[in-house]
């Protein structure tokens, strides 16, 4: 994975990518180009709730046991939790969310 890169050139063959923190390019050789959409965590509800937000990986503060933030009855679940580390929640290990949050 390039994570904080984005494409900023299609040929055939191959694609142009730029790294946002250092600026730095790669040219990828591939076959085909899936335009999907990137992942970035929307802090903006939980945080806009008063609840505390990690600044650097935009996972808020919760307990791990019961998924509360820390704002008393606020929770998360899914990769919420992870906030930008979301090779952290799968749908195998974050499917017994709703069961602590109960």
């Amino acid at each position: 994975a390039m994570f904080d890169s984005e494409v900023v050139r299609i040929e055939p063959g191959a694609i142009k990518v730029k790294n946002n923190g250092s600026g730095d390019t790669a040219k990828l050789e591939n076959d085909f180009v899936f335009a999907l959409t990137g992942y970035h965590p929307g802090a903006e509800l939980v945080s806009g709730c008063g609840a505390k937000i990690d600044s650097e990986t935009l996972a808020p503060e919760h307990n791990p046991d019961t998924l509360e933030t820390s704002v008393p009855g606020l929770y998360v679940a899914g990769s919420m939790v992870a906030g930008n580390n979301n090779n952290k929640v799968f749908i195998e290990n974050s499917r017994e969310h709703g069961k602590k949050i109960i």
